[in-house]
């Protein structure tokens, strides 16, 4: 600490701004994002690009930089959700399904070990809330259950695999975003439940998690009376955080969700929300939609700023990137990872969370969603978000290479016409085997759309008598009133759930090669 003990006021203040970073967007945005590292920000979260480049970026932006960066990066269910070249894991709703805290554990050291190749020192998961309304449209599966007690567990093994690996990890989104029916990306969600009620059941898994050790929590974008009845959001909240500091005696880093979300920014824009959520003893401020513009609210307004808080964040920031290693050079030794060996510790891991159901009692279940060689199969995508269509074109590829039957693939939505619905009957008349893949997946600026009442009727009379297996890729109502022979419930899109299922289907025996000395459960 001492090689810091003389920054300033406003040093400290941009030491908490971590601005978004495009990796696809290096070479257009390169003097900006170096700018930014020469005025001082913290570090940066990362979003989209390859592996050899983030690390390439990583190591040039420090060069900029007089303290070390901090970089992070959402990888709830694995790095590939940033980087594609990385292993994909089921989301948390289906690893809880294998009744196994060790799978979170898994993904969490594994992700931890991709993630450092990188530079990236810092993993804004697990997901802690719970799963308590079925309406919640960017919760829902990323959560580890309904159960506060089995969730504290998961989160737990994910915390605990991290430490092993010196990664930094964030429960999120604090009090709480499971009792929710709305998106915060997309408008600001009121939590409207007792003080008595959060402490039985939100507040539970952020209780275990800081009795773990967890370095830092992340504030939601919600309304929350029962701590605040200003219903100011948490993530601006001086109630929400004396909660956590004063109550819950959580002495770790305070992160905001992305403060470029909609449900903040367009109430507090052009750096007002970032203000307010530093006031409010936030101790990084993710995000703001312009950064420079945050930093110049901040310091016209630095008058109404408290330095004993501010240096305060400033420590905390500091002790965990000495924590990680960053300030002992590690950025100019990054390790190496085994990508082929994990991945295909995803695709077993994925195997183990796919619920397999039958419509009636039966002792073949394997007949009934295998294909035999005389199959012929209609693959029928239907789309409840048409942001999932590359994902079912994904595994439309999948399925086709792994088989040798004949495979005819529609595309559809609520929105399918007469003339689609001709096509579609006609396709159906030359093949055997339906498959039903639903796709929904939660994400950014989404709603929770269910199959219309006049296409769920209509795909039932198409798949009657047939040999149909529905396959469930989004969120657990997703496929609710389709008719089936076998249901294969992934509940999850990621590209290893996706070889998993293609596995099952095609009856493949495809030798993944796994290491035997694997090991990585404690």
């Amino acid at each position: 600490m001492s090689n810091y003990v003389s920054y300033g006021l406003e040093k400290k203040i941009t030491q908490m701004i971590f601005p978004r970073l495009n990796v696809n967007e290096w070479e257009e945005k390169k003097n900006f994002y170096i700018k930014l590292a020469e005025l001082g920000v913290g570090g940066f979260c990362v979003f989209f690009g390859e592996i050899d480049k983030m690390r390439e970026i990583a190591q040039e932006l420090n060069k900029h930089a007089e303290i070390p960066l901090l970089f992070a990066c959402d990888m709830e269910h694995g790095m590939a959700m940033r980087f594609p070249e990385a292993t994909a894991f089921p989301r948390a709703g289906a690893i809880a399904n294998s009744n196994n805290p060790g799978n979170a554990y898994i993904c969490s050291k594994i992700t931890a070990l991709e993630a450092k190749s990188c530079g990236i020192f810092w993993n804004l998961a697990p997901v802690a809330d719970i799963n308590s309304n079925p309406n919640n449209p960017i919760i829902n599966i990323r959560a580890y259950g309904s159960n506060p007690i089995n969730v504290s567990a998961y989160i737990n093994a994910y915390i605990d695999a991290a430490k092993s690996e010196r990664m930094l990890t964030c429960l999120k989104h604090f009090p709480g975003h499971g009792d929710t029916d709305i998106d915060s990306h997309i408008s600001l969600p009121t939590i409207n439940t007792t003080m008595a009620e959060l402490t039985r059941n939100e507040l539970v898994p952020f209780f275990a998690g800081i009795k773990n050790g967890v370095p830092s929590i992340m504030l939601g974008h919600l309304a929350v009376p029962a701590i605040d009845e200003s219903n100011t959001p948490a993530s601006l909240s001086s109630k929400v955080v004396e909660l956590l500091r004063e109550k819950m005696k959580f002495d770790g880093i305070i992160v905001t969700d992305a403060l470029e979300m909609h449900s903040v920014e367009t109430a507090y824009p052009n750096g007002e929300a970032t203000f307010m959520a530093m006031t409010a003893g936030a101790d990084v401020l993710l995000m703001p939609e312009n950064p420079v513009a945050a930093m110049d609210y901040i310091l016209n307004h630095i008058s109404e700023v408290n330095d004993t808080q501010i240096s305060a964040s400033f420590h905390r920031i500091i002790n965990q990137k000495r924590w990680c290693g960053l300030l002992d050079g590690i950025m100019d030794k990054l390790p190496t990872a085994s990508f082929q060996e994990h991945r295909e510790m995803g695709i077993k891991m994925a195997k183990s969370t796919i619920q397999i159901t039958a419509d009636k009692p039966t002792a073949e279940l394997e007949k009934l969603y295998q294909l035999e060689e005389e199959d012929s199969f209609l693959l029928l995508s239907i789309l409840l978000d048409d942001r999932n269509l590359s994902k079912a074109m994904e595994f439309a590829q999948l399925l086709q290479s792994m088989t040798a039957n004949n495979c005819d693939t529609m595309f559809i939505n609520n929105a399918l016409d007469a003339d689609g619905r001709n096509l579609l009957s006609e396709a159906a008349s030359e093949n055997n085997t339906i498959i039903l893949a639903v796709y929904q997946s939660p994400s950014s600026f989404s709603v929770q759309a269910k199959i219309s009442e006049e296409l769920l009727a209509f795909i039932n009379t198409l798949s009657a008598g047939k040999k149909s297996i529905v396959v469930n890729f989004g969120l657990s109502s997703a496929c609710a009133g389709l008719s089936y022979r076998v249901k294969l419930n992934a509940l999850s899109d990621d590209s290893s759930s996706m070889f998993a299922v293609s596995n099952f289907i095609s009856g493949s025996e495809e030798d993944l090669g796994f290491a035997s000395d694997v090991n990585l459960v404690k």
